[in-house]
């Protein structure tokens, strides 16, 4: 690991998530420091990662393809196949970064894009 930009734990799980911008891939591990693995390769600039622990979900955004992603944890953490799924599909030039999904079912991303 030499990038991990994005973090993001379940607590009901004991798990950290962390994106490594360097291989494009998202990485857990027990809050032990056990278990360590890779969850999802090929994911790109992941900048920003929040879990839905009700649904157990992932979502997080995409700086390199300009969206916000989202898979099933349970599926992904029991090795069974998922794709993860675009959730919205921002402007060429946006660039999300931080996000946060709240109990309120609602999820809220910070943009870079330059305003004109």
């Amino acid at each position: 690991m030499r990038n991990a930009i994005a973090l993001a734990y379940w607590y009901n799980e004991s798990r950290l998530f962390y994106s490594d911008i360097q291989r494009g891939a998202i990485h857990t591990a027990r809050f032990d420091a056990t278990d360590h693995r890779s969850l999802i390769e090929q994911v790109g600039a992941v900048e920003g990662m929040s879990v839905d622990g009700t649904t157990g979900t992932l979502y997080w955004t995409c700086a390199s393809a300009a969206a916000v992603r989202a898979a099933d944890l349970r599926a992904l953490l029991q090795r069974r196949p998922h794709t993860p799924r675009t959730i919205v599909t921002l402007q060429h030039d946006d660039r999300p970064r931080g996000i946060d999904v709240d109990p309120c079912d609602r999820c809220v991303t910070t943009p870079t894009s330059e305003l004109t």
